[in-house]
């Protein structure tokens, strides 16, 4: 989906000794896919998916017709999909608030990384 290098989902998942959440990022070269994307990791047996839009990504994707909203964490849907737990992520839009280690090395308790001061700058 999106790549010619998928990891072999099924046999991480096979292998793991906790459960994976599977987060895919929604463009405009992956979104007709959604369904069988969905289709394929609750056939291998994954429980938990988050679609992440792009951070300022305007478009709204069509989602399958199957996602039936369950509840709504942190300002983002929470669908139900077969049993399986579909969360649609906007990074923008949430209201998540947390304490972040991003990977440039900048602790800040901004969410997005884009508002979190830079690290030349720290003392």
């Amino acid at each position: 989906m999106g790549s010619s290098r998928v990891p072999d989902l099924a046999e991480i998942v096979r292998q793991a000794r906790v459960p994976v959440k599977v987060s895919c990022v929604i463009n405009e070269h992956n979104h007709g896919e959604l369904a069988a994307f969905l289709d394929q990791c609750g056939a291998i047996g994954i429980k938990r998916v988050v679609l992440r839009y792009l951070y300022g990504e305007t478009r709204s994707w069509t989602l399958p017709d199957r996602l039936m909203l369950r509840s709504v964490y942190r300002s983002n849907p929470v669908y139900d999909y077969h049993g399986m737990e579909v969360t649609l992520w906007r990074f923008d839009q949430t209201a998540s608030t947390s304490l972040n280690l991003f990977s440039n090395g900048v602790i800040s308790p901004h969410y997005l990384l884009t508002q979190a001061e830079p690290r030349e700058n720290r003392e």
